[in-house]
Order: structure tokens, then C-alpha cells, then sequence
């Protein structure tokens, strides 16, 4: 089961209700492909106009605001989400252990393997769930993609605390201080065409959770390592729950009626990080791609284009609606990609 990875705490309701969609919940139908992009390429190189435009996303999203009752062939199914699939990730690279601080490169290179221009994906478990959509893309650009994530260990240099299972101790960890050492070293001797982060940005430092500025901060020492030929992309805007318990997911396991009654509102802290981070990588040239407006309008439903978009902690979307995502995603990172 792949891990729930969130770098704030996870309260005992939290851990409950986990415990309770893994036992009992409601399953509805899986089908094969899913239904927004049935028409999508499955042989050959992918192209733009496989996926669903960064128009019609906005469009499925607010009418997912209104939907009472989940459609007939809705993916993935709660099983799949309950028993920890669809997460997305490598199962060749899968990121380094709790204590180790390095990675294995060769095993973690993908797209084209042979393609002179590299892109760098990195970050923690929101760099994994997108690792399967850009890997696609660098194989459709050919570029060859290298990955290098690490659960719990988010992008910015900042000197995060100890996180056993959402027991925070005010105690350095060391080896997300040394993983970080690692990716930027390695970022300088690729020399990559383009490097994409994706990561939390609540940031649980050894002082505490990080306000918006050293959040913003923490990043900007992070994008001062880059090479200055080096085209940085930042995936940031993912919109978590005001309220840890209020994972969409469990609350589809326990059949709402109707539907929207399991849409949430995006916290009023993680908006202010967000738009810190937006402002600071804006301010060092890089491009910044904004989730929200992928995943929410007046507010963020549960159900979206017949996909449930999370997995079950809430924290992070599962790989078939980053799938569904792959021409927005694509789009934005057209310049960049050049």
C-alpha cells in the first residue's frame, strides 16, 4: 500500500476513518478507460489534442459544483483508492528510504532515455503522483525525464522536523537536509533543460509550521541552486482541506446524498502559502502552474469528470486524474519545453 505522506500531523480521526473506508464503503464501477478521455491515444506517442483543454477542465469542474449523485462508470473505484492504488509514482524508482539521503539516477531516468535535453521532476509524494502524466510528456517531446523524490521531504531548504507517522518531534531530520544536498548537487551536474517541482507547501520545520514567508522563503533558497540556464516550473496551488478529517474520499466511502455534501473548502493558510510561493516564483522568472483551478471553483467537489480526484488522505490526486490532466499540464509546460 503506498503511503499516505503529509508533512503536518494527521489527527486520530484522521487515522480512523482510514481504518474505516479500508473496511467497509460503498464501491462503484471501474471501468477501463476512463469516460472524459475515451478517445485519448493508447497506442504510439500521445498528443495535445488527446486531452480535455484547459477550458473544458475549468467547465467539468464547475459542473461537478452541482452534481448530486456519482455517475455509473466513476473511476477509480473506493476499493482501489482504499487498498492505497492508483497513487501514481515508479515502481522502478520508488524514492529512497526514511533514513537514506541518495538515490540510484540510472533507475530513476525515464521518458526518452536517449533524447539529448532532460527535465528534472522533484520534490515529495506530489512530485510521485504526477512522476506517470510527465513521464508521458517527455516521451511525446522527446526529452528524457529523471526523477528524484522523496516522501515527506519537500522542496524548500528549510530544516525540517522529524514526522514519524504524524508524531512531529522538534528534533532535525537529517536526512531530508542530506536529500536535499543530493537533488541540488545533481541538478548542477545534469545541466537539465527543465526542472519541475511539486511539493507540500506546509512546511513543518524544526521550529514549528512555517508561516507563508518562510515557506516563500525556504523556496527561494531552493531556486537559487538551479542552473541559470535551467527553466524551473513549480506545480503549486493544490488546495487542502480547512480541516485535516475532511478528506473527500472518506466522505464518498460513507454514500452522501447528495455528492456535494463532500466538496471542501481549500484552508485559509495553505491559500496564503500558496500565493507566497506563486509571488516568489514569479519574482525568480520561473513558471508557476496554479492546480486550484483544476480541482476547484466556489469550491473543490469530490467528484470531477467521473473521476474521484484524491486519494483517500486527500492530500494528494490519484494518477487517473493526473492522467485526465495531462494536455492542461502539457499546455503550461509548453514554453518551457521548447
Amino acid at each position: 500500500m503506498a503511503p499516505f505522506v503529509h508533512s503536518g500531523k494527521m489527527t486520530a480521526s484522521v487515522f480512523l476513518s482510514l481504518t474505516t473506508l479500508l473496511i467497509t464503503f460503498t464501491c462503484y464501477p471501474l471501468s477501463r478507460t476512463p469516460p472524459a478521455f475515451a478517445n485519448a491515444t493508447t497506442v504510439g506517442p500521445l498528443k495535445l489534442s488527446d486531452f480535455p483543454t484547459q477550458q473544458q477542465v475549468i467547465a467539468a469542474v464547475r459542473k461537478a459544483e452541482s452534481l448530486t449523485s456519482p455517475p455509473a462508470d466513476t473511476q477509480p473505484s473506493l476499493q482501489t483508492l482504499a487498498d492505497g492504488g492508483d497513487f501514481g509514482g515508479s515502481p522502478t524508482c520508488p524514492g529512497p528510504t526514511t533514513f537514506s539521503a541518495t538515490d540510484n539516477v540510472a533507475a530513476c531516468t525515464f521518458g526518452d532515455v536517449l533524447a539529448r535535453r532532460t527535465i528534472v521532476l522533484t520534490g515529495d509524494s506530489r512530485s510521485q503522483l504526477w512522476f506517470e502524466t510527465i513521464d508521458s510528456i517527455a516521451i511525446a517531446v522527446h526529452m528524457r525525464l529523471v526523477l528524484l523524490a522523496k516522501y515527506g521531504c519537500p522542496s524548500p531548504l528549510g530544516t525540517y522536523a522529524v514526522n514519524n507517522n504524524g508524531v512531529v518531534k522538534a528534533t532535525p531530520r537529517q536526512a531530508c537536509t542530506a536529500w536535499h544536498s543530493f537533488v541540488t548537487s545533481t541538478i548542477k551536474s545534469l545541466k537539465p533543460s527543465l526542472v519541475i517541482t511539486a511539493s507540500s507547501d506546509e512546511v513543518v520545520l524544526v521550529s514549528g509550521l512555517a508561516p507563508p514567508t518562510t515557506v516563500s522563503d525556504d523556496f527561494a533558497a531552493f531556486f537559487k541552486t538551479i542552473p541559470k540556464r535551467t527553466k524551473l516550473a513549480v506545480l503549486g496551488g493544490f488546495p487542502n482541506p480547512a480541516q485535516e478529517e475532511a478528506s473527500p474520499t472518506i466522505c464518498l466511502s460513507k454514500s452522501p446524498s447528495p455528492v456535494t455534501h463532500c466538496a471542501f473548502h481549500e484552508s485559509p493558510i495553505v491559500i496564503a502559502e500558496n500565493n507566497a510561493v506563486q509571488q516568489t516564483t514569479v519574482q525568480a522568472g520561473a513558471t508557476y502552474i496554479n492546480q486550484m483551478r483544476w480541482l476547484c471553483a466556489s469550491v473543490c467537489p469530490a467528484i470531477i469528470a467521473g473521476i474521484i480526484p484524491y486519494t483517500v488522505d486527500g492530500y494528494h490526486i490519484d494518477a487517473t486524474y493526473a492522467h485526465y490532466l495531462t494536455g492542461v499540464l502539457w499546455a503550461d509546460l509548453e514554453p518551457d519545453l521548447r
